[in-house]
């Protein structure tokens, strides 16, 4: 922490035109004021917190993203497999009308005209 030379400061001060009250507040305002600054140390300090957070923040998100695609993968094999179970409906379902088809024009043949 600085050490302030009030009495140097005060001298400055009024040499410059303030005056004695006006440098006696200015300067007991600026010694207030050191308490609540942030020093190097704060600074640095908040930096590792801040860093440890985005490090924390980026690999929560790299698992939610993997957890994401392994649920996109298991939904997408899921619709395949009910567009496979479809396609065979929809097979049969043809196969069944072709035959039905087949079976009324073979009985039209027979129909006696």
């Amino acid at each position: 922490m600085a050490i302030v030379d009030t009495h140097e400061a005060f001298e400055r001060l009024t040499g410059a035109g303030f005056s004695k009250d006006q440098a006696e507040t200015l300067i007991q305002t600026v010694g207030e004021s050191r308490d609540v600054l942030a020093t190097k140390a704060d600074l640095e300090s908040l930096a590792q917190a801040t860093k440890a957070d985005i490090d924390s923040l980026a690999r929560q998100t790299k698992a939610d993203i993997d957890a994401l695609a392994q649920q996109t993968k298991a939904d997408i094999t899921a619709v395949q497999g009910s567009l496979r179970e479809l396609e065979l409906r929809l097979r049969l379902q043809m196969y069944g009308v072709a035959v039905v088809v087949i079976g009324v024009l073979t009985a039209l043949e027979f129909i006696p005209r």
